[in-house]
């Protein structure tokens, strides 16, 4: 595990770090031994951490994380401009298509994210009707389905 994010050339160069200074960072001793974090959350450690591989693109990341030891989705400018941190809590889960939601790829003009059939009851009102019958009665089903976020034209 690593609270870096590295940018690579082409030729696999790294060519820039992004340090992400989390408020209850993984203790170094558990930075190497993913069982071992995870024995410590079941036991009560409290930590941050991406949980998926983080996607950069338009001096963006997007990813899902564990904050606080609760999954949450996080978009961040790289030049820390602004960053959205929101946590799935899980006694009151509501997941709304107006944010990025476990993001699977981005680049400058999409941004895709996934979302499987238990998540479907969490869907606020808004984001229900945003979505077709097949689309809801698929992940009712305990289907997954991609949203794709078409973004702005870059200038």
């Amino acid at each position: 595990m690593s609270d870096g994010v590295y940018l690579f050339d082409l030729s696999g160069r790294i060519t820039h770090r992004y340090d992400i200074r989390w408020d209850h960072a993984v203790p170094e001793t558990l930075l190497s031994d993913y069982e071992s974090l995870s024995r410590s959350r079941k036991d009560g450690g409290v930590y941050s951490y991406f949980y998926e591989t983080p996607l950069v693109s338009r001096n963006e990341l997007i990813s899902t994380v564990y904050h606080r030891s609760v999954k949450a989705s996080l978009q961040m400018s790289l030049d820390g401009s602004f960053c959205s941190l929101y946590a799935y809590d899980p006694q009151s889960m509501v997941i709304s298509l107006s944010r990025y939601n476990f993001p699977l790829y981005a680049d400058d003009h999409i941004v895709v994210c996934s979302l499987n059939g238990m998540m479907e009851r969490f869907l606020d009102a808004s984001s229900r009707s945003c979505l077709d019958a097949a689309a809801r009665s698929f992940m009712e089903e305990g289907g997954t389905v991609l949203v794709v976020y078409h973004r702005s034209t870059v200038r």
